[in-house]
Parts: C-alpha cells; sequence; structure tokens
C-alpha cells in the first residue's frame, strides 16, 4: 500500500522498469545467499522438508557447524574406544603374564614340597604293588622321625647293654683307676684344659705301679678311653671329644715328667706378660711420656725374649689386652712407641726417661 501511494503517479513503463530492477536486485540477493563450492556448483539439501532445495550460506555454516560436532563426537568416540582397546590388551597381557607366573610359581612350590637328597635325587616313598611317588617333605619327616625313634629304640637298647659290659670291665679294674677316670670325666664336662697341682698329684701317685714312661702313656690312654665311654652311655651327657685333646695333652706331661716344667714356664710366661702389659698402660696413661722409659722397654724384652715366638704377634697380642686400659687420646703415641720396639728402632739404645706430650 505504501508502495502504491509512492509510486502512484508513475507510468506503467516506468513502474515495470522499477519492478523488474526490483525482481533483478531480488535476485541477485537470492543467488548471493545460496552455498557453492569454489566450482560454482551449489550445495542441496539430500533429506528432509527441503530435499533437492539449495543451501544458502547460514544453512551451509549450521551444517558444517553440525557436522564438526559429529566428527568431534566420533573422534571422542573413537579415543575412548583405543583407550578402552588398549586398556583390554594391557589387561590380557596382564592377566597371562599373572597366569604364566601363577603357574611358574606353583611349580616352584610344587617342587620345593617335595624332598631330596644331599645329591638331588628324589625322595622315592614306595607304597607297594609298583606304587612309588615322589615323596613330599612332610611324608619325608615323618619318615625320618620314624626312622628316628626306632633308631633311638634301638641305641637305647645298646646303650643298656654297653653300660653293663661298661660295669663289667670296671669291676675287672684297680681302685685307683676308676678314680682316676672319674677325675678326668668330671674335669672334661666341667670344662678344665689342664689338671690342677692336687689333680696331678692324684693321677702321678696312681701310675706309680707303672715303671716305664711308655707304661705310663699307656695308663693315661686307658684311662681316657674309659672317660669317653662314660660319655657315650650316658645318654644326658653332650660333651665334644675334641674339648677332651687339652686334657689328654696335659695328663701325657704328667706321665713323661715335664708337667711341673711345663707349667712352670706357662705361669713364668703369664707373669712376664701381665708385667709387660703393666708396663705399656703406665707409660700411655703418664702425660709425661711420648716413649717408653728403659725399665719399661726392659720388661716388655723380658716377655718377649722369654717367649721366643713372633714379636710381630707377640706384641699385638700386649695391645690387645693393654690397649682398652689406655685413655684414648694417648693410645696411638702409646702403640707408636711399642710399635719402635716391636721393629727395633730403638734396640740397643738407651729409652728416654720421658718427654712431656706438649697438650
Amino acid at each position: 500500500m505504501f508502495d502504491k501511494l509512492l509510486n502512484s503517479g508513475l507510468s506503467p513503463a516506468v513502474r515495470k522498469a522499477m519492478e523488474d530492477e526490483k525482481a533483478a536486485h531480488e535476485a541477485e540477493l537470492l543467488q548471493a545467499t545460496i552455498a557453492h563450492d569454489k566450482q560454482g556448483y551449489k550445495y542441496y539439501w539430500d533429506s528432509g522438508d527441503k530435499k533437492d532445495q539449495p543451501l544458502t550460506w547460514e544453512e551451509l555454516a549450521r551444517c558444517l557447524e553440525e557436522e564438526k560436532r559429529e566428527q568431534a563426537l566420533l573422534a571422542e568416540g573413537d579415543k575412548e574406544a583405543a583407550v578402552e582397546k588398549a586398556k583390554n590388551e594391557a589387561r590380557r597381557e596382564h592377566d597371562a603374564a599373572m597366569a604364566e607366573m601363577k603357574k611358574d610359581y606353583e611349580e616352584k612350590l610344587r617342587k620345593e614340597r617335595l624332598a631330596y637328597d644331599r645329591r638331588g635325587n628324589p625322595i622315592i616313598n614306595d607304597y607297594g604293588f609298583g606304587d612309588r611317588q615322589h615323596a613330599t617333605k612332610d611324608e619325608y619327616m615323618r619318615m625320618l622321625e620314624s626312622e628316628l625313634s626306632d633308631a633311638k629304640k634301638a641305641n637305647d637298647d645298646l646303650l643298656d647293654r654297653l653300660k653293663v659290659l661298661r660295669d663289667l670291665i670296671f669291676a675287672f679294674c684297680s681302685l685307683n683307676f676308676k678314680k682316676v677316670v672319674r677325675i678326668v670325666y668330671d674335669q672334661w664336662r666341667k670344662g678344665f684344659k689342664e689338671f690342677t697341682k692336687d689333680l696331678k698329684d692324684i693321677l702321678q701317685e696312681a701310675m706309680t705301679g707303672e715303671k716305664t714312661e711308655k707304661g705310663r702313656q699307656s695308663y693315661v690312654n686307658d684311662t681316657f678311653q674309659f672317660a669317653k665311654m662314660m660319655a657315650k652311655t650316658d645318654p644326658d651327657c653332650k660333651l665334644d671329644f675334641d674339648d677332651l685333646k687339652p686334657l689328654h695333652e696335659d695328663a701325657m706331661r704328667i706321665a713323661d715328667g715335664t708337667w711341673d716344667s711345663y707349667h712352670e714356664k706357662v705361669e713364668k710366661r703369664e707373669k712376664l706378660f701381665d708385667a709387660a702389659v703393666k708396663a705399656v698402660i703406665e707409660m700411655g696413661n703418664c702425660s709425661s711420656q711420648r716413649r717408653l722409659n728403659q725399665e719399661q722397654a726392659n720388661t716388655i724384652e723380658a716377655f718377649l725374649a722369654f717367649d721366643g715366638g713372633d714379636r710381630d704377634e707377640l706384641c699385638k697380642e700386649i695391645w690387645a689386652k693393654a690397649g682398652p686400659q689406655i685413655e684414648r687420646f694417648w693410645r696411638d703415641i702409646t702403640q707408636s712407641a711399642l710399635e719402635d720396639l716391636r721393629t727395633g728402632k730403638l734396640y740397643g739404645q738407651n729409652y728416654s726417661q720421658g718427654h712431656g706430650r706438649g697438650v
């Protein structure tokens, strides 16, 4: 109506020209809004109510955006599917590895439950009628317990017979011999390595009937054999035969007459050793000394000369007892002084009577 009022005075020709121009303009606008590709081909709807109609740029943009969202959703789905697939594969690999590990450990546990001898050979349990099976450790332990029980019973029976035999043999032995055997046995049980002077006199008196050294040595051997027999026939006795060797050696000194001289030498060595240790401690704990004085050096040399052994080992023996009794501040200086004496650096020289340490 507005258009008719505005253009009411125009001629039909002008009006038609304007309408044509308007239609052309609208056609151009419509053409500008239709979406097309680089080659000029239009985009058409392929479904829905607008099927086969061209798409506008706005509609194409919405379609592309929707397609982009769909692709993003598909990509996210593909990603999730890939992750889930990787998880499933990892789970399958883990389950397979665990199954293989379980199988290996079950096999190891099975083998571990089985019993083998020291050479690695399997322990076979024979049930009879050709039924032979590899015994387990529990079965083998029961077998051993049964064997041990049988062995213990057999051992007890043997001990009973040995006790009768021992008592029968002892019945023909002299009272002095029985007394000596008892002394040896008691000293052994108490853990002593040597006989005291009183016991030495008793053993020596018991052997007075033996006029030769060989006879006395044979007497000692018989005595110790009977002591071993007493230990073997006493089920409560758990003695080590090696612990009897020092006592046997000491008894042999009684037999060959060297007991007194040996123990005198041992006693003298102990006194000289204690004096040497005391000399080192005196020097170490005296703040005015950095070296051994002449008296201390002579005391240590007296021990080394009497023993006659390796100077290195003897000085180590002295220091092992003296070192812990010296204040730790002076131990290095004291050990160096003992080292000088050991190596002979001051040997044949006059020893210092003491120099200030200089704190």
